[in-house]
């Protein structure tokens, strides 16, 4: 037997999920234009984020989330998941203007196909629903997920 070392969390995330089907969701919109399924944000790319109000990481990636949605609308959907109470998520959309959807996850059951342990997660999905791109944290790690989106939407 080899010992190797083992892999960091993001190298396990990528490798369970890269090149997968997405994990499917049906989660109830609390704002914004974007279905709330995996199975009807099919057609065009996406982008899910795993969020929460307190975190500070996830607040920093609003705005640019948003910025990028505007740009491309009509061409990806950018949807945020929160497992938070309704009134907690919606004060903070309230503030926030987030500009684009809101999800809650009230069955806490959706985190654990997408193995989230740490947030943001962000993952970039394909219009056939597979994951091209995914990743845990914001500045230079969202910019690469933004990256990777912006490429699926030239390729069309």
């Amino acid at each position: 037997m080899k010992l190797v070392a083992r892999p960091d969390e993001l190298e396990l995330l990528k490798g369970k999920l890269e090149g997968k089907q997405a994990p499917a969701f049906d989660l109830p919109v609390l704002a914004g234009d974007a279905p709330g399924s995996t199975e009807k944000l099919k057609g065009k790319p996406f982008l899910v984020e795993f969020w929460a109000t307190w975190c500070s990481a996830c607040r920093s990636t609003h705005e640019r989330l948003g910025a990028f949605q505007k740009k491309y609308a009509g061409k990806i959907n950018v949807v945020a998941i929160s497992d938070e109470e309704a009134p907690e998520i919606m004060a903070y959309v309230k503030q926030a203007k987030p500009g684009f959807t809101v999800l809650q996850e009230k069955a806490k059951t959706t985190q654990q196909p997408w193995l989230v342990s740490a947030i943001p997660e962000i993952a970039v999905v394909d219009k056939d629903g597979k994951v091209q791109f995914v990743t845990i944290g914001a500045g230079s790690y969202l910019e690469e997920a933004l990256a990777a989106a912006e490429k699926l939407i030239k390729i069309g």
